[in-house]
């Protein structure tokens, strides 16, 4: 029997995934609990797949096919599914918060104690037939929003980084001369850092918690077979402004003799801001960097397909956040040092080395 990586078949595209599944009419892609954080699938054919517990918070999704799909259970907080057909899908126990409806086909959807809290639902279609028993989400405007903890343990972030949002491509930056000095760099800095989309936010499936991304990075694509702007002494190649030894103000690219590779912002010449830093373990953390370490709000992938959403400090899970197994299963709370407080769950069983820029 012939094993099918579906999740690699997607990598390859939507155009791709879709001719494939001409080609297989037959085949129910079982995509449980798979990773597609803020993926851009528009117009993906997912007839009939099997996403029960799978990650799509912040995906893009807008013409979807989702019928007679499993979703029960998805997380797909802040996704975007206008216009996508999702009629006779499960979307029992799905959290749907702050997601794009609008315009989507829910006709005989099963939508048991799923969360539509601020949902779009604009031109949805909500008919229910005869043969379901489950009633339609209710309208925006009779949904409560859930209330918005604080965390006990802030992360030590500076006064950029903990009030930006991600910038996937910046625009020209154009420093106002009336400042005197280095203030004129500090008012260019500033203004690449502030001109972000807002980040997705996750809400955990009780409730309990709700956690707003900062960081709304893009996917990390291969990096063209062009001359990098500097490469180290050690073989380290870097892509991006690079200035005065190291690498400027604004976005770029390093990718290290080991395999691990950044892909983000810069300030000061070290990793300051949103950005991705991939291991060539397969491990990838999303999010906030302060001076080269995880701190800030991010996501942090694992091997086996773990991940944990939240606050970071000095590299490690610290203050408020959700771990997420990779059956689905969830533990939420308060996190100190890489431990959950009054829990036996940890973020991560070694240390996190990283490179300096």
């Amino acid at each position: 029997m012939i094993t099918i990586d579906y999740l690699e078949l997607i990598e390859q595209g939507v155009e791709a995934w879709n001719h494939w599944r001409e080609e297989h009419p037959d085949e129910c892609p079982e995509l449980e609990s798979a990773y597609l954080f803020e993926k851009s699938l528009q117009g993906i054919n997912l007839r009939k797949a099997n996403l029960s517990r799978a990650c799509l918070i912040g995906a893009n999704l807008d013409g979807a096919d989702l019928a007679e799909a499993n979703l029960s259970g998805i997380y797909a907080n802040n996704a975007s599914l206008q216009g996508a057909c999702l009629a006779a899908a499960n979307l029992q126990d799905g959290n749907f918060v702050e997601a794009n409806l609008s315009e989507a086909d829910l006709s005989d959807a099963v939508t048991d104690n799923a969360n539509f809290t601020n949902a779009n639902l604009q031109g949805t279609c909500l008919e229910v037939g005869a043969e379901s028993a489950s009633p339609p989400p209710a309208p925006v405007e009779q949904l409560t929003p859930l209330p918005s903890k604080q965390p006990t343990v802030a992360p030590d972030v500076s006064p950029v980084a903990s009030q930006v949002q991600v910038l996937v491509k910046p625009p020209p930056l154009l420093p106002r001369i009336v400042m005197i000095g280095g203030a004129i760099a500090t008012a260019a800095v500033g203004l690449y850092f502030i001109l972000r989309p807002k980040g997705p936010k996750f809400v955990t499936p009780d409730g309990t918690i709700t956690i707003q991304l900062v960081c709304n990075e893009p996917d990390v694509t291969p990096i063209k077979a062009d001359e990098p702007d500097h490469i180290y002494q050690n073989g380290t190649r870097f892509y991006g402004p690079f200035a005065d030894g190291k690498p400027a103000n604004g976005r770029g690219s390093m990718l290290f003799t080991n395999g691990n590779r950044y892909d983000g912002e810069y300030r000061d010449g070290r990793r300051n801001g949103c950005g991705t830093f991939t291991f060539e373990t397969g491990r990838r953390y999303v999010g906030e960097f302060q001076n080269d370490l995880f701190s800030g709000r991010g996501v942090w992938m694992l091997e086996n397909g773990d991940r944990y959403i939240g606050d970071f400090e000095f590299n490690k899970c610290n203050g408020e956040g959700v771990y997420i197994f990779a059956d689905g299963a969830s533990e939420s709370g308060i996190w100190q040092q890489g431990r959950l407080v009054d829990g036996n769950v940890t973020c991560d069983h070694r240390p996190i080395d990283l490179p300096e820029s």
